[in-house]
C-alpha cells in the first residue's frame, strides 16, 4: 500500500455522500444512458436529453472535408465563400444547436447596419493570412451548460462596427502576441452589443431560448437580431429521389411560428417541430444551397442544386444588407432574394433601436409541441428550474462554494465555465472517406490531393458527437487532445467520456493495423500514446464520484488498446535497441533540432514507457476483477517491454543531469521532452500463486533480477518488488505491492533541479515547455520564446514549444509527482525553488503549489494578492504595471477589468467570464493559440477539484497548505532514503485447493 494518502482515495471519500446521484441532472443522465444504443434513443427521442446540443461548429469553412477544389485547403472555401457556398458535410453558426443528426439546425445571426455583411459566423484568419497560423478574431464566451444540455448560456460581444479590413491589413504584424480585436479601436468606449444567448429544455424535444441584447456603448445605435432556423443540405449530394425537407410560416396564429417537416432519422416516418417566435418579427426565407450565380464547376459551367432552386444560402445576408446597409437600396424588397412563405433557411427578423445602455429581451421556443401559449408563465419557470439544477449539479461535483468567500466563488467560477467549455465545444462530426476521395454521385469535383485519406483510411466513416478542442479553430478530430478532453469531461460526463475514447477506437475509425487517427489533416501522424492514460482515468473518475465501476467498458477498449500498443512497439528506432525516434515527435510544435532524421527521442521513449504501464496498470485491475488468467499474461508483456524501453532509456538518452534527444550527438536542450520519461511511473498490486514460475508477473521480475537486467535504481521500485518476491512463504497468497517507474530517485532529483529553478523551467504560472536560459543556440537556431515567435521565417510553424506553458504537460507532471509522493514519503524533499536551497519541500506540496500557480492564470489578481503573497515571483508580475487585466490570461489590457454594470445577470462584463487559451506566455500567463477551451486547457477543472479536495480531507494540518498559499516549508536538510525500505508484503492465508 502506498506510504501516505493518496488523492485518489480522498476523492473517494469526498464524494462517498452520493449528492451528485441525488441532483435532477445527474437523473436525467441515468435516464439517458438506461435507453441502451444509440438505434434505440433514436427509436425514442423523448427520452433522449441529449438529443439536441450545441453540436454546430463555429468554423465549417476551410476545413478538409470541404476542400474540393485544387487550390489549398483554406483558400478552397474561405470565409468570404462560405455565405453564399453550401456546406456538403456540416454547418456553422454563432452560439448554434441542432439535433444529433445535424439534419436541423437554429444559431443566432445579427446586423449592425455598418458592416458589409451579416454576422452569421465568426470571423479570423487562415493559416496563410494570420502571423502565427489560423486564428479567430472575436470575443465570445461559454458561460454555462449541463452534460445533457438541459440549461445553456454564451454570450458575444459585437461591435458597432467590425473591422475586417483593419484586422486583416494588420495580419503581418511581426509581434509575439496576436493583432487582435482590442488592438483596433473598435471596442472603445464600449461600442459594442452584447448578445446573451440561453437555452434550457423543457423536455429532450422542447427547447426554450432567450436572447438579451445590451448596447454596452454611447450611441443609441440600430440593431437587427436574426435567430436562423435551418436544414442542413443533405439533398444536393446523394440520389436524386433524396427527399427535400422545408420550413414553412404558419398563419393564423397568435405568434409568429415556423413549421418544419423532415424526415426522421433511421425511419421512413417524419417529424415536425415548431419554432415560436414572440413580438411577431418579420419572417425571412430562403434556400440552403450554393449560389449558382458565383461558384462555378470544374468544368465552367454554373453550379445548381438538382431541384433548381433560385434562391440561395447567401439570400437573407443580401436582403438584409441591401435594405439595411451602409449602401442601402430601397427598391430591395423587389429582388429575388428571400421568399415569404417556405425555404429550407428561414430568419426571424427583429429591429430594434437601442439607446446607450439599453437592453431588450426576445423569447423563442423549438418544440414537438403545438401550443397555444409558448411565452406564457411556464416559460420563466421552466428557465429558473433548470439554471437551478444547474446549480445544484455543479455544486456537488465542485468542492469551493458558489456562495463562499471569493476566493471560493471564482475557484467555483473557473471550474463551472472549465466544464461548460468543454460542454459547449461538442461538434457533430460527419465524413464518409469513401465519398470524400471519390466525390458524391452526379457530382464528382475535381481534385488535385486525396492522400489526407487514402493509404489505408478509406474506411472512416464518421458521423457521431465529438469533442472537439475548439470549434472554430480546431473544429475536427484531434486524438491526443481527445485524450485530455475526456480526463475533464469524466468529472460531469463519464458516459459521454468513454464514448469519445471508443470512437477513436472504433471498427470504423482505427485501421486493422491498430492505428488510431490523428486528424484529418494528416490521419498518419503520430501523436502521443496516452488513450490508455484516458480510459484509466475516466474509470476512476466514475468510480471515485459516482460510485460506478465500470469494468465492461475497461474490458472492451483494453482489447483495442492491445492491438494499438502492438502497432506502436513495432515503431521502435531502425537500431532495434527499444528508443523510439522521429517521425513521432511526441509534441506537435516542437523541433529541437533542426535535422529531424534519425533523432533518438526522449519524448516519444517516454511516452512509449507511460504506455507500457497504463497498460500493465489496466490488466492487473481486470484481473482483480475478473480473475482471467489472460490478463496476468498480458501484464507479463507489458513489464517486458517497459523494462526494455526504461533500461534503454536510461542508458542512451540520460546524459548526466537530464534526458535529452541524441541524433550523432547529444543536444543539451533543457525542455519539457526531457521530463515525459517521470510521467512513467505506476503503483501495481497482484495476489501472487506461485513465485517460482516464469509464467507469472513476479516469476518474470524474478527472470529479469537473475540475468543482471535490473541493476541500479532506474526502475524506481522494481528492486523492491523482487525482495518482496523472496520473502514470501510458499504455503500462503501474498499480495505484492509495489512503484514501477522508468526514473529513479537520484535521476528525479536531477530532473527537478531544473525543472523547479525559475531560470530553467519553473514559471510563476507552472512548467515552462523550453528553459528560460537558452538564449540562442547557434546550431540549431533554438531559442526560449515566452509567447510566439517572432522570427517571420518560422511563424505558425513548429514552434509553439519553445517557452510557452502547456496545461497537458503540466497536468501529467503533478499526477507523476503526486505518484512520487505515495511512493517516497514526505522524508523525500527538494530545494523548491531551486534557487532557495534551504527552503525544502516534499513531492506532493509541490504537485500542490504548481496545480496553484496554473489555477491562477485565471484567477482575479485581487484575490492573488492575498492568497499568494508569500511567492515572490507571483508578486513580481501581478504588480507589472504593463499588465493591467485582472485576470493574467487576459495579458495587459484594461477594458478586461471591467465588471458588469447593465446586466442584472452578471454576464456582461468582462472581468468574470473566462477563456481557456490553448497554451499561455511563459513569463506572464497571458493565453495564446486558440482561445476558446482548447480541449486540455480543460484541465484547470480536474486541478482546481484535486485542489478543494485536498485541502477539505488531508487528514494531519501539517501536511496541508496554509490557506491555500504556497506551501513552501523549511525542512532542514534532505533525506536521502533507501527505496527498499519503503514497501511492505501483505500475506493472506492461502486458499483451500
Amino acid at each position: 500500500m502506498s506510504k501516505t494518502d493518496t488523492l485518489e482515495n480522498m476523492l473517494k471519500r469526498y464524494y462517498a455522500n452520493n449528492k451528485i446521484a441525488q441532483t435532477a441532472e445527474r437523473k436525467r443522465l441515468d435516464e439517458y444512458e438506461k435507453e441502451g444504443t444509440k438505434p434505440q434513443r433514436e427509436q425514442n427521442p423523448e427520452m433522449n436529453w441529449k438529443l439536441w446540443g450545441p453540436y454546430v461548429s463555429e468554423r465549417q469553412w476551410g476545413s478538409v472535408r470541404e476542400h474540393y477544389g485544387s487550390s489549398d485547403v483554406w483558400n478552397d472555401f474561405s470565409h468570404d465563400m462560405a455565405r453564399s457556398r453550401a456546406y456538403r458535410w456540416a454547418e456553422d453558426g454563432i452560439a448554434g444547436i441542432c439535433d444529433d443528426h445535424q439534419l436541423l439546425c437554429l444559431a443566432v445571426s445579427m446586423y449592425n447596419e455598418r458592416d458589409d455583411i451579416i454576422k452569421e459566423r465568426l470571423f479570423g484568419f487562415t493559416n496563410s493570412e494570420g502571423n502565427h497560423g489560423e486564428d479567430v478574431k472575436e470575443y465570445y464566451f461559454y458561460l454555462d451548460n449541463t452534460p445533457t444540455h438541459s440549461y445553456m448560456k454564451y454570450l458575444y460581444k459585437y461591435p458597432y462596427e467590425y473591422p475586417y479590413r483593419l484586422l486583416l491589413d494588420n495580419r503581418d504584424s511581426l509581434g509575439s502576441m496576436e493583432y487582435e480585436l482590442l488592438d483596433t479601436g473598435a471596442l472603445n468606449d464600449n461600442r459594442y452589443f452584447d448578445v446573451l444567448v440561453e437555452y434550457c429544455k423543457n423536455t429532450a424535444q422542447d427547447i426554450l431560448m432567450r436572447i438579451t441584447v445590451t448596447n454596452q456603448g454611447p450611441e443609441t445605435r440600430p440593431f437587427h437580431l436574426l435567430p436562423t432556423l435551418w436544414f442542413r443540405n443533405t439533398w444536393s449530394w446523394g440520389p436524386t429521389n433524396e427527399p427535400k425537407p422545408s420550413l414553412r410560416k404558419q398563419d393564423g396564429r397568435a405568434y409568429n411560428c415556423i413549421e418544419t417537416e423532415q424526415p426522421l432519422w433511421m425511419s421512413n416516418k417524419k417529424v415536425t417541430m415548431r419554432f415560436y417566435c414572440d413580438k411577431t418579427p418579420d419572417i425571412l426565407f430562403t434556400e440552403n444551397e450554393t449560389d449558382n450565380t458565383i461558384f462555378r464547376n470544374s468544368d465552367g459551367s454554373p453550379c445548381s442544386n438538382k431541384l433548381g432552386s433560385q434562391y440561395f444560402k447567401n439570400g437573407i445576408n443580401n436582403y438584409i444588407v441591401g435594405a439595411f446597409g451602409p449602401n442601402r437600396d430601397l427598391n430591395i424588397e423587389n429582388r429575388s432574394f428571400i421568399q415569404r412563405s417556405s425555404g429550407t433557411k428561414a430568419s426571424a427578423h427583429y429591429q430594434f433601436t437601442l439607446e446607450s445602455r439599453e437592453s431588450t429581451t426576445v423569447c423563442l421556443r423549438l418544440t414537438e409541441n403545438d401550443e397555444s401559449s409558448p411565452f406564457g408563465s411556464e416559460f420563466k419557470k421552466v428557465f429558473n428550474a433548470r439554471i437551478q439544477e444547474a446549480d445544484e449539479f455543479y455544486d456537488a461535483c465542485c468542492p469551493y462554494s458558489r456562495s463562499g468567500s471569493d476566493y471560493d466563488k471564482d475557484m467555483y467560477n473557473i471550474f463551472r465555465q472549465s466544464c461548460a467549455g468543454m460542454l459547449w465545444t461538442k461538434q457533430f462530426y460527419h465524413l464518409i472517406a469513401m465519398k470524400w476521395i471519390k466525390g458524391d454521385n452526379g457530382q464528382t469535383p475535381a481534385r488535385s490531393d486525396t492522400n489526407k485519406m487514402e493509404n489505408g483510411w478509406e474506411h472512416l466513416y464518421f458521423k457521431d458527437i465529438l469533442s472537439v478542442p475548439d470549434k472554430w479553430e480546431f473544429a475536427a478530430l484531434y486524438d491526443w487532445d481527445l485524450a485530455f478532453h475526456t480526463a475533464t469531461l469524466a468529472l460531469v460526463d463519464p458516459h459521454f467520456a468513454k464514448k469519445q475514447v471508443q470512437l477513436l477506437m472504433s471498427d470504423w475509425s482505427m485501421r486493422p493495423n491498430g492505428q488510431i487517427p490523428a486528424t484529418e489533416w494528416k490521419f498518419d501522424t503520430p501523436n502521443p500514446p496516452v488513450h490508455a492514460w484516458a480510459a484509466y482515468t475516466i474509470y476512476q473518475r466514475e468510480k471515485q464520484m459516482l460510485g460506478i465501476d465500470d469494468i465492461g467498458f475497461l474490458e472492451r477498449i483494453f482489447v483495442k488498446l492491445n492491438i494499438n500498443f502492438d502497432w506502436w512497439v513495432n515503431r521502435n528506432d531502425g537500431e532495434d535497441n527499444f528508443i523510439f525516434e522521429a517521425g513521432f515527435m511526441g509534441l506537435d510544435n516542437i523541433r529541437p533540432m533542426s535535422d529531424v532524421s534519425g533523432i533518438e527521442k526522449a519524448d516519444s521513449t517516454g511516452w512509449m514507457a507511460m504506455y507500457c504501464l497504463n497498460m500493465l496498470k489496466i490488466s492487473l485491475e481486470l484481473y482483480d476483477h475478473t480473475h482471467s488468467k489472460q490478463y496476468l499474461d498480458l501484464s507479463r508483456k507489458y513489464l517486458f517491454h517497459f523494462l526494455n524501453i526504461s533500461a534503454a532509456l536510461n542508458k542512451i538518452l540520460w546524459h548526466g543531469d537530464f534526458y535529452y534527444d541524441k541524433n550523432k550527438e547529444c543536444s543539451a536542450i533543457y525542455s519539457c521532452v526531457g521530463l515525459i520519461p517521470m510521467f512513467a511511473i505506476e503503483e501495481i498490486q497482484c495476489i501472487i500463486h506461485d513465485p517460482d514460475s516464469f509464467a507469472t508477473l513476479e516469476g518474470m521480475i524474478q527472470w529479469y533480477k537473475e540475468k543482471g537486467l535490473i541493476s541500479d535504481d532506474s526502475h524506481v521500485d522494481v528492486t523492491t518488488l523482487v525482495e518482496s518476491i523472496d520473502a514470501l512463504d510458499d504455503s500462503t497468497d501474498s499480495i505484492i505491492n509495489g512503484t514501477v517507474a522508468a526514473v529513479g530517485e537520484s535521476k528525479l532529483r536531477s530532473l527537478l533541479k531544473k525543472a523547479l529553478d525559475p531560470n530553467h523551467l519553473l514559471s510563476p504560472f507552472g512548467i515552462r515547455s523550453l528553459s528560460k536560459s537558452h538564449n540562442f543556440n547557434s546550431n540549431n537556431n533554438f531559442y526560449y520564446t515566452p509567447a510566439e515567435a517572432t522570427d517571420k521565417s518560422i511563424m505558425g510553424g513548429n514552434t509553439n514549444w519553445r517557452g510557452p506553458l502547456f496545461f497537458s504537460i503540466n497536468y501529467l507532471i503533478i499526477e507523476a509527482l503526486r505518484k512520487y509522493h505515495a511512493y517516497l514519503g514526505s522524508e523525500y524533499q527538494v530545494s523548491y525553488p531551486t534557487t532557495l536551497p534551504n527552503v525544502q519541500a516534499n513531492l506532493e506540496n509541490i504537485a500542490n503549489d504548481l496545480s496553484l500557480r496554473l489555477i491562477r492564470i485565471f484567477l482575479k489578481k485581487s484575490i492573488g494578492r492575498s492568497q499568494f503573497a508569500n511567492d515572490p515571483l507571483y508578486t513580481e508580475i501581478i504588480q507589472n504595471p504593463a499588465l493591467k487585466a485582472e485576470r493574467p490570461f487576459w495579458g495587459g489590457a484594461e477594458l478586461f477589468n471591467k465588471f458588469p454594470q447593465f446586466d442584472p445577470s452578471g454576464s456582461s462584463g468582462w472581468c468574470d467570464p473566462v477563456l481557456f487559451n490553448e497554451y499561455f506566455h511563459g513569463d506572464n500567463g497571458a493565453g495564446l493559440g486558440a482561445n476558446h477551451q482548447t480541449g486540455w486547457t480543460g484541465l484547470v477543472a480536474n486541478l482546481i477539484q484535486e485542489m478543494g479536495v485536498f485541502t477539505r480531507m488531508k487528514s494531519t494540518a501539517a501536511d496541508m497548505p496554509q490557506d491555500i498559499k504556497v506551501p513552501y516549508t523549511s525542512a532542514g536538510k534532505t533525506h536521502d532514503m533507501k527505496i527498499r525500505h519503503k514497501k511492505t508484503v501483505t500475506t493472506i492465508s492461502k486458499k483451500p485447493s
